[in-house]
């Protein structure tokens, strides 16, 4: 189960539903932290592909099993 919020900010209720609802739901759960920079294809030709994108890309191909 993946989990996406609203929001950003850690404190919010839509973040703690979330986690109540993983919780209730009793099975393996990733929380989405998408602070994604924006595509920039001469950045990534210069410097590659970023590191919270590639984090990213493993993330959603692999799921966490607990």
């Amino acid at each position: 189960m993946l989990c996406i919020s609203g929001t950003l900010h850690k404190a919010s209720n839509n973040c703690k539903m979330l986690a109540e609802a993983a919780r209730l739901n009793g099975r393996p759960h990733a929380d989405a932290d998408l602070r994604l920079p924006l595509y920039d294809g001469d950045f990534e030709t210069s410097d590659g592909i970023p590191g919270a994108v590639e984090h990213w890309q493993h993330k959603s191909q692999r799921p966490e099993r607990s």
